[in-house]
């Protein structure tokens, strides 16, 4: 079935949920009103055995649309034999966990960020057969394309063992990019420079290449990853190699989110990611704690609600906001935007980045 029809029917799961929510609040209401007897008691039981069918629906809805990464492997494994050939560099693909499996609208998602980061794999980070010689490397490079669940989102990492990046090209790009300045770009750390790849415009390379230079940067695909509600981590050693870490919701079809205020509006944070909450005391502030990959962030909220299965919806290309990663529909309770969690930790850690500079 069209993945596009899968998303119909989900939309149509998501509204049940949220009826099913209305029937727990009124059952809730009857319960304090009569006590646990009659039509108080009838209710509540119908709404739990509403409440496990729902999850049953929900979970087999989910399962249908789950694929093996392996059908994305595959067809990365016939670009890098191709673009090998083409630029005359030895390349080997080693896959491992491709039978991890992810929503199929994220696999169509991926396939053009993975595909950018292998060709700038093959193009900026394997050597030439003769310099991995003279470096004492085998002939052919190894690229190492992997993926694993990790808790409620899965990782896919590309690794390559070739040049790696150079820390202090960078920087001086940065510098002559004026993205920051000479005196504050010596106080950076490894990640905060590493992040100046991740801007428009920001490149290393001295050629355009048929390979990697088609107008696609890493700013695009860092982007790519962020609407699909992802992150991107890169780890470098010159010399040795890179290692780059996509984290990426399971599915986005329906999710559960926490439903927060902040001053007179009301918002929901998906939980796809860490989260945690802390009590206040009187004039102080709820902190909920999400983290996406290796950062984590506080947000600073005036009170948390409840907890909400929800489906996302876009808001369309004309209304997008930073911050925002659409809407949702929550029966009584109104339509709520959605906070786009990757959003909002990349802008506040290149944010914290600019500062430290």
């Amino acid at each position: 079935m069209p993945v596009r029809r899968l998303d119909n029917i989900m939309n149509t799961v998501g509204e049940l949920s949220q009826l099913k929510a209305s029937i727990s609040q009124i059952a809730d209401r009857l319960r304090i009103e009569m006590g646990s007897k009659g039509i108080a008691v009838e209710l509540s039981k119908i709404d739990k055995n509403l409440e496990k069918r729902l999850k049953e629906l929900q979970d087999n809805m989910i399962e249908v649309r789950m694929v093996p990464v392996n059908q994305l492997f595959d067809k990365l494994m016939r670009v890098i034999r191709k673009l090998s050939r083409e630029i005359g560099k030895e390349v080997e693909l080693i896959t491992s966990g491709g039978d991890t499996e992810l929503d199929k609208l994220i696999i169509e998602d991926l396939a053009d960020p993975l595909m950018h980061i292998i060709r700038n794999a093959i193009d900026h980070g394997i050597e030439t057969p003769a310099e991995r010689e003279k470096a004492g490397k085998a002939r052919a490079g190894a690229i190492v394309l992997k993926a694993y669940q990790k808790g409620n989102h899965v990782a896919i990492e590309v690794e390559d063992d070739g040049a790696g990046m150079n820390m202090e090209v960078i920087r001086k790009k940065a510098v002559d990019g004026m993205f920051v300045d000479e005196a504050a770009s010596h106080a950076l750390s490894k990640q905060e420079v590493l992040e100046f790849i991740f801007l428009p415009g920001f490149s290393t390379k001295k050629e355009v290449s048929e390979v990697s230079g088609r107008g696609v940067g890493m700013d695009v695909v860092k982007k790519n990853i962020s609407r699909i509600s992802g992150a991107i981590d890169i780890d470098t050693e010159q010399g040795t190699g890179t290692r780059i870490v996509l984290t990426l919701p399971i599915t986005l079809a329906i999710i559960q989110a926490l439903i927060i205020t902040a001053g007179a509006r009301k918002y929901a944070i998906p939980q796809f990611f860490y989260r945690g909450t802390a009590a206040r005391r009187e004039g102080e502030m709820y902190g909920v704690v999400v983290g996406l990959a290796e950062s984590l962030l506080c947000i600073l909220v005036d009170s948390i609600v409840e907890q909400q299965d929800i489906v996302i919806k876009s808001l369309g290309k004309l209304l997008k906001v930073t911050g925002i990663a659409g809407a949702t529909d929550i029966g009584d309770m109104g339509t709520f935007l959605v906070v786009d969690v990757a959003g909002i930790v990349t802008a506040a850690t290149r944010g914290a980045s600019k500062r430290a500079a």
